[in-house]
């Protein structure tokens, strides 16, 4: 029951907006990549074309827009649960790739598509949804010769 009324305050109506966006950005990009033509010897070239190119500016800006909406998202939902949703983004891209560009998508990678989204689902299920934690940074200490940084395993010490 409680994980019911938690369901009931996800932003439906921003994560709609969010998976527009995911699917509208690898569409842009497509287009964009399709009207610069290829890269190969001419690295540069390609590069300067990219710029010139419509498509891209947008995927410039619907990436900024992309941003606004999932920070959004998070301050209303927890990250196990937003990130889970999210990744209906993996099958809606492969619809929008078979409605758009005519792509054939096998059986075998629509099976992929749909294992990666619920193994996200899966997972982000596990823990019970609860109210956002506000992420706090760390106090700095008095001395900053004093702080240390944690050391890495596995990077040769």
């Amino acid at each position: 029951m409680r994980k019911l009324r938690a369901l009931k305050k996800i932003p439906v109506f921003l994560f709609v907006i969010l998976l527009t966006l995911d699917v509208s950005v690898l569409i842009f990009e497509k287009f964009g990549a399709a009207a610069a033509g290829t890269a190969f010897g001419d690295e540069l070239g390609f590069s300067l074309r990219l710029l010139q190119i419509p498509w891209i500016w947008g995927v410039g800006i619907l990436s900024i827009l992309q941003l606004l909406v999932w920070s959004r998202i998070l301050r209303k939902t927890d990250l196990s649960v937003a990130y889970p949703i999210s990744s209906l983004f993996f099958p809606l891209t492969m619809l929008a790739s078979v409605a758009i560009f005519h792509e054939h998508v096998s059986p075998l990678a629509w099976l992929g598509g749909l294992l990666v989204t619920a193994g996200i689902c899966f997972v982000g299920s596990e823990k019970e949804v609860s109210k956002p934690a506000q992420a706090q940074p760390p106090e700095p200490s008095a001395n900053p010769q004093e702080e240390k940084v944690p050391a890495l395993s596995g990077l040769g010490r």
